[in-house]
């Protein structure tokens, strides 16, 4: 799920439910998908290695206050509807991610 929604790979992905898990046992890979969605959101299209950003500060995101948001909206979901779905602000980030590595190849 982690590495679907933010398109890293298996590796790294595990890395980070691990790292996660390590500071908080509880945590679930849906709630990490509400974090990365957030911080992401958060920087912007500036960030240059957004999978990097995501292992050094979710980990410190799972022991604060954002985890108890990020555990009620993940909680709210899951009772309306029986999977998780794409958080469509992510799929948006990923898009326009996408499309400004295309423009920077392109120069």
């Amino acid at each position: 799920m982690i590495g679907k929604e933010f398109r890293m790979d298996d590796d790294a992905a595990n890395q980070l439910l691990e790292k996660c898990r390590a500071e908080n046992p509880q945590v679930t890979a849906g709630e990490l998908v509400i974090m990365g969605t957030w911080k992401l959101r958060q920087v912007g299209a500036k960030v240059q290695n957004p999978v990097g950003l995501l292992l050094a500060s979710l980990p410190k995101m799972v022991k604060s206050a954002m985890y108890e948001q990020a555990r009620r909206k993940a909680a709210a979901a899951a009772a309306t509807v029986a999977t998780f779905s794409p958080d469509p602000d992510v799929e948006r980030f990923l898009q326009e991610e996408e499309e400004r590595r295309r423009q920077t190849q392109d120069e």
